[in-house]
């Protein structure tokens, strides 16, 4: 899955902190082993955030299991003021 915009194009694992140099994630040579806490702890308490990351860390198709319009919800607590606050989004 990507972002793409007006002059803009993220691939979704950028978006979630996985770099370039990170060739062995992307090549399947070696996982995201992070627990659930610690991706808590990283992108915060939103179960359909931290399960996106995780696929999208692990090099997964994302392939929603639920309405989307929950997946909506979950965005717009995301993209709220306050939603990084005390978790390592943007410090990792």
């Amino acid at each position: 899955m990507i972002y793409a915009g007006t002059n803009c194009f993220h691939r979704r694992k950028v978006i979630y902190g996985l770099y370039a140099a990170d060739q062995d994630i992307q090549n399947g040579k070696k996982g995201w082993n992070e627990s659930v806490l610690e991706m808590e702890m990283v992108f915060g308490t939103s179960k359909r955030f931290v399960e996106s990351a995780s696929q999208a860390l692990e090099g997964k198709i994302f392939a929603p299991k639920d309405n989307l319009c929950n997946y909506l919800e979950a965005a717009k607590k995301v993209s709220s003021c306050g939603y990084e606050d005390n978790t390592a989004w943007g410090k990792k």
